[in-house]
């Protein structure tokens, strides 16, 4: 039986560009593209220009990426334009060969003007990119690319907004749950009992008390630990300071939320003790405490999967400040453009309590 043939699609753009079309190499990878970047597929000792040059010719799509800065660059990237431009002579009339894609709104150049772009600084603007790859793989005749998920995804309810820069895909605890069911059983072989992933699997968490994160990190660690014995896991636990909640006027009972977090910590504290005797070296698990509210109550799978609840804030009629849980669960991928940004935006602020609210705390 022969391999799935896949589709060759290869990435040019300029120098000053290739952190953000690194970003795009991974989700056309992700979706089953054989995409080809230079800095990806160029080994030591490899004659760069004629592997760069046989990459566009045996390549189905040509996709350049532009900026205002790359449209009017003089260099390398106009010697590969002007190859995919003699290519293009040699396919048929209605064929999906060259695709301008823009990072940023900018000038077309000329010479590509007469070919439709994709304009990524758009919500929809890789889905779009995708379509145009899905109808080119069906005209060399390629599968393998991942399908099209828009008519399967989750549909919000008018009251539920997401958060700023993020792309949401479930809303509620059950469902959040059975994606990541979704994301084990397509990431992990379940014969060998063994993680696809070459090193270990960090794990963070940021728990405030009441919200659902405790005790979905606590299901989900215990899953993977049971079910995938050769998974080694680096866990970094963040929780509320309890004395910290009871002197600050967040609710109508704050010491009722101090009691709420001494207990979530107490059994945290208690689960890492219980599982580092049950999995040994298989576990490194640290916990911290932090004085402050953090915005954000959630768990971060591998720095590719955040499982999050918002923490805000309501005052009550005489204007006092007041803590409120949103209930909602939502989901974000570090494949999406903007799941991505969110993940960065989780990450930033976990590190930020990390090194410094919880060193400071520490010792006081």
């Amino acid at each position: 039986m022969s391999d799935t043939k896949r589709l060759k699609v290869f990435l040019c753009h300029a120098s000053t560009d290739k952190l953000k079309v690194k970003e795009y190499y991974k989700r056309l990878m992700a979706d089953k593209v054989d995409a080809w970047l230079d800095s990806e597929n160029l080994i030591p000792g490899q004659i760069w220009d004629s592997e760069i040059q046989s990459a566009i010719r045996s390549s189905h799509v040509f996709i350049v990426f532009l900026t205002k800065n790359s449209v009017s660059k003089e260099g390398y990237i106009q010697k590969e334009i002007r190859t995919a431009l003699d290519c293009a002579e040699e396919k048929l009339e209605n064929s999906i060969y060259i695709i301008p894609a823009l990072l940023e709104e900018c000038a077309i150049p000329v010479r590509l003007s007469k070919y439709q772009y994709a304009d990524l600084d758009i919500p929809d603007g890789y889905k779009k990119l995708l379509k145009s790859l899905h109808l080119r793989a069906q005209q060399v005749g390629c599968d393998g690319l991942t399908e099209n998920k828009e008519e399967n995804e989750t549909q919000f309810e008018d009251s539920i907004l997401p958060p700023e820069g993020a792309t949401l895909h479930f809303r509620n605890k059950l469902t959040t749950f059975s994606s990541l069911e979704n994301f084990i059983t397509e990431d992990i072989d379940f014969r060998n009992k063994k993680p696809n992933w070459s090193s270990a699997i960090e794990i963070q968490n940021i728990s405030v008390a009441g919200v659902f994160s405790n005790n979905f990190f606590i299901n989900i660690l215990t899953k993977f630990l049971k079910d995938y014995p050769l998974a080694q896991f680096k866990v970094q636990y963040i929780l509320i300071k309890h004395e910290y909640l009871q002197n600050l006027p967040l609710s109508k009972t704050p010491a009722d939320w101090a009691e709420t977090s001494r207990r979530t910590l107490m059994q945290i504290l208690s689960f890492a003790e219980k599982s580092q005797s049950l999995w040994g070296n298989r576990l490194d698990f640290a916990v911290k405490t932090i004085k402050a509210l953090p915005e954000k109550s959630g768990t971060l799978l591998n720095h590719e999967h955040l499982f999050f609840s918002e923490v805000d804030f309501i005052h009550d009629e005489k204007n006092m400040p007041q803590m409120r849980i949103n209930q909602n669960s939502f989901y974000c991928s570090a494949n999406n453009e903007l799941g991505y940004k969110q993940i960065a935006l989780f990450q930033n602020r976990f590190n930020f309590y990390w090194n410094f609210q919880s060193e400071w705390i520490n010792k006081k």
